[in-house]
């Protein structure tokens, strides 16, 4: 592997089809997504983590679990004059301000990516498919939303 991909910097063996690793620099966003793929799973998480102890020891990026863990889903609807956040993202029905809310606390991320990803997880996710037209369905604002992991559905 002794040739450089002029384009994304891969290694290459001497017999190698040109373009096998980015497409003659057109796979730059794969890679870049590949990078950082954290940050883009950040970008369209439903809930945030908790836990009953998370303990951390030294300045390392690892805690330790110690009691249960949850996740907090919050209301489906922001409180007044506050943006909406993890789930209530899902809920807004205007896909340039969804986009823009997913970017706005994330500079790594590239617009087009997320707006192809939104599009994808609008179209082909059963679950935000169904939370999405969940707000409709609502006889009134008195009801809640309980996902319950433990439990299989019937059928």
């Amino acid at each position: 592997m002794n040739l450089v991909c002029s384009h994304c910097k891969a290694l290459k063996y001497k017999n190698d089809a040109n373009g096998l690793c980015c497409a003659n620099g057109i796979g730059t966003d794969s890679i870049h997504f590949l990078t950082h793929i954290q940050q883009y799973n950040n970008c369209f998480q439903m809930t945030s983590f908790g836990a009953t102890n998370a303990v951390r020891e030294n300045f390392m990026p690892t805690f330790k679990i110690q009691g249960q863990i949850y996740h907090r889903a919050g209301s489906l609807l922001p409180v007044s004059d506050s943006d909406n956040k993890f789930l209530q993202i899902y809920f807004m029905g205007n896909s340039p301000q969804e986009i823009d809310l997913r970017c706005a606390h994330n500079n790594l991320v590239k617009r087009s990516i997320v707006e192809q990803l939104q599009t994808l997880f609008h179209q082909h996710n059963q679950l935000i498919i169904l939370f999405k037209t969940a707000l409709d369905l609502m006889p009134s604002d008195n009801h809640k939303i309980v996902i319950r992991a433990d439990k299989t559905p019937a059928g």
